[in-house]
């Protein structure tokens, strides 16, 4: 699973992306498919929410252990590892049945629980708030039956590394993915279509 997640995404990586939600007639210039128009609009109405302050004014009872980790290991991969088990362990899925990308904060006020989305934002947003040095993304990603995010991490080794955002027993089955779209508080890019 894991070698087919980054055999896709690395097939995507070499043969072209789009860049930046801001540039102009993104859907002309681009030609972003219909599904990627979909999660275009939802992204940017997300990222439309968030200010500076979106990614540090929210608590987490494990902050400070985790920071300590930090102190104590400095960033490796395992360190990244052990956080983001730590982190995604803590959570809990939920289905949504109007699907609403929460803020970090929300996500704390709704008491750790959410849908996929909702946990990669908030393990996204507790790296950021830990001040994580290597890039973070959402990675949207499709299979022949279930649309999923999931995470994707510029390791301290600066490889790429795609993690599971929800705990591996609540995903029964395994699926082979296509990303359709990675982004962050900032930035959207495309699949080549």
């Amino acid at each position: 699973m894991k070698h087919i997640v980054f055999l896709a995404f690395f097939l995507m990586t070499l043969s072209g992306c789009a860049a930046t939600r801001n540039t102009t007639s993104m859907d002309q210039k681009y030609h972003m498919s219909p599904r990627q128009a979909v999660y275009y609009k939802a992204i940017v109405k997300w990222q439309d929410r968030l200010d500076e302050k979106s990614f540090q004014q929210f608590d987490f009872p494990q902050l400070a252990s985790l920071r300590n980790k930090i102190s104590r290991d400095g960033w490796s991969n395992n360190t990244v590892d052990e956080i983001i088990e730590e982190i995604r362990t803590s959570t809990l899925l939920t289905m949504e049945i109007n699907d609403h990308w929460v803020t970090p904060k929300e996500f704390v006020a709704k008491n750790l629980q959410g849908d996929c989305e909702d946990i990669a934002i908030f393990i996204l947003a507790i790296l950021k708030k830990l001040d994580y040095p290597g890039q973070v993304r959402i990675l949207a990603v499709t299979s022949q039956f279930v649309e999923h995010a999931m995470l994707k991490v510029q390791m301290p080794d600066k490889s790429w590394k795609i993690f599971e955002t929800v705990k591996k027993t609540e995903r029964g089955m395994q699926f082979a993915f296509t990303p359709i779209v990675e982004f962050d508080d900032r930035d959207i890019i495309f699949a080549a279509i």
